[in-house]
Order: structure tokens, then sequence, then C-alpha cells
């Protein structure tokens, strides 16, 4: 459950202040702005009651005083940065980077869930189960990267077509192994089996990882401290931005060819990357889809053994993750419509 914070008393006395229901919504935009960018809530409040004050004082609208809430949260962030006023050290950047990467980490944890679910059912699975992980996860992280480039190319009912196409493929070859390999079993050893390959395809990662960092770093001709902080940049923006390599990429394009014009280095020119990052804000929409794929992802887990018959509990595990799912999107849906409200 997420910490408890004065904020939304802080949103109710702004429509209090003026009798203006709008006033609290441009409040409500501004903070959700500002905590998508992991700002923490405190400050947030903190920068919502010093205009909330302003707005007291003189009795205009906060739209008039400071602009929109977009205007507003990049303006609090702006002052918030060179204050020093961000914390930089509670961001997390996490470790995949590349699509190969993604993927073989993605099937260690589909494969770690499956022998949790073999050791708690004790099911006999058969031989074609260990194809399962690797497979859900090239075509879950193929699926999201053919998401973001085609739905960007093409019209968005020719993209679902294509993806419910190969979706239906990979389903019907899935099919066909299982069924060729009906019978066969490696019995009390599975789970641990299981447990193995979820370790090899975590470690296959890193090793990805590892070696498709090395190559990128290896091509920048700049100052080391450049390098430095746009490790830690372009890790912030993938993080908590939650964006995507090809924004990323272009970001950081800008970043350089702005600093190189001004003759600075980057940490110069923009300060702190953790900072700057900030700034650009989260991607909702795709942190959204990544989320909502992972639970779809859980819910087939579920549904896959079921061929060998039904059970209601992993049907209701399946509802439960179905039902997460859902919460997620219209989690997101309220907060996209009352931002474009204030807008």
């Amino acid at each position: 459950m997420a910490e408890e914070t004065p904020i939304p008393a802080t949103v109710d006395a702004y429509e209090q202040a003026r009798g203006e229901g709008l006033d609290a919504t441009w409040a409500f935009a501004v903070s959700w702005r500002l905590l998508m960018k992991d700002v923490d809530a405190q400050l947030v409040d903190e920068g919502l009651r010093e205009g909330l004050e302003l707005v007291r004082e003189t009795g205009e609208s906060p739209e008039e005083l400071f602009g929109s809430p977009d205007d507003h949260a990049a303006e609090l962030l702006r002052t918030w940065r060179s204050e020093g006023r961000l914390n930089p050290a509670a961001v997390k950047v996490p470790t995949s980077r590349s699509l190969v990467a993604s993927s073989l980490k993605a099937g260690g944890w589909i494969a770690f869930i499956m022998f949790v679910l073999e050791l708690v059912g004790g099911r006999d699975l058969q031989v074609g189960f260990f194809a399962l992980p690797p497979v859900i996860g090239f075509a879950t992280i193929g699926a999201l990267a053919f998401w973001e480039w085609g739905s960007r190319e093409w019209a968005t009912v020719l993209v679902v077509t294509v993806m419910t196409a190969a979706t239906v493929a990979i389903a019907a070859a899935t099919v066909v192994v299982l069924q060729a390999t009906s019978g066969t079993s490696l019995g009390a050893l599975t789970p641990w089996l299981l447990l193995l390959e979820a370790a090899v395809l975590w470690s296959a990662g890193t090793v990805v990882l590892i070696l498709v960092t090395a190559k990128t770093f290896a091509e920048v001709r700049d100052d080391p401290d450049d390098v430095q902080w746009v490790r830690r940049f372009s890790g912030v923006l993938r993080g908590p931005g939650w964006q995507s390599d090809a924004r990323v990429r272009e970001i950081v394009k800008e970043a350089r060819s702005h600093a190189a014009e001004s003759g600075r280095t980057l940490a110069e020119e923009f300060g702190p990357p953790d900072s700057y990052a900030m700034t650009y804000g989260v991607d909702v929409r795709r942190r959204t889809t990544l989320k909502i794929a992972f639970y779809a992802v859980l819910v087939a887990l579920n549904l896959v053994p079921m061929v060998d018959g039904f059970s209601w509990a992993t049907t209701a595990v399946a509802l439960f993750f179905t039902w997460q799912a859902w919460k997620e999107y219209r989690t997101y849906d309220r907060s996209r419509s009352r931002a474009q409200v204030a807008s």
C-alpha cells in the first residue's frame, strides 16, 4: 500500500481557497506530473502549499499565477534541481537494456514461476514444458518491441492483426511440441531442473547485457566523464522514466549536440544526470503496457497446464492476474483523463 501523504488534503484546499473545482484539478495535475517523475511526495506537497498561499493572498486562479500544470511542474523541477533538493540516490536503475538480454531474463522469471508452481502443485510435467520459458520470454519482449515500432509506422488494427497472427502461430507450435513430448517426464527432478533453467537464462541474460554495454561504450569517443554521465542518464530514462530505447537514443543525441555546441561537458551543461533525466517525465503509456503484458504472461502460465485438466485453483490465480491487469489499466486511464481535464 502506498504511503499516505498530505497531498490529497492540499489539493482539496485549492478548491476551498476560491470555491473553484478547477483549481483542485489543476493542483492534482501538477502533483501527478511530479510524482510520475519520482519526486518525493513531501517535496511535491511543499511545492503545492507554496502555490496555495499565493492563491489565497491574491485571489487569482493558479493557472493565471503559474501557467499550465506542465509549465508549473517543469518550473518546480528546475528550481529544486538548482537547489539540489531532488534525491537522485533514490532512483533505482534496472540492468536489462537490450532486447536479447531482456528476453532471456524474462524467460528466467517465467522458469522460476513455473518452478514455484511445480513445487506447490506437484504436477508431473512433460519435457516439452521446458521450452516454454524462453519461447514466452522472447515472444513477449519481441511483441512489445514490435508494438513500439509498429504503432508508429502502421495503423493500429494492422499491428494488432499481425501480433494476433503471431500469437496464434506460436501457440499452435507450442501445442505441437507438447503433444510430441506427451508421455515424457523427468519425475521428481522436474521442479529443480526448472530452477536450473531459470538460473541459466538469467546468467545468459546478464552476460549478453555486459557484452552489449561494453560494445556500446567502446564506441563512445568523448570525455570519460561524459561516458559515465550518459550511462547514468540513459539508465534513469529507461528505468524510472520507462522510456523506450529509441527515445533514449534520441534524447542522448540531442544532449550531446547541445553540449558540443556550448563547448562544455554534459555534466556542466545539464547538471546531475538523475535530475536532468527526471525533467523528461515518465512514459506512462509504455509503463502500463509493460505491466499489463507481464500480467498476461502470468495468466498464460497458469492456463497452459490446464491442457491436462481443469483446475479451480489455477483458474482463480489466472483471474487474479487478469484483475490486476485491468486495475493497472483503469489506474492509468483515470490519471490520463484527469490530466487532460487539467490541461
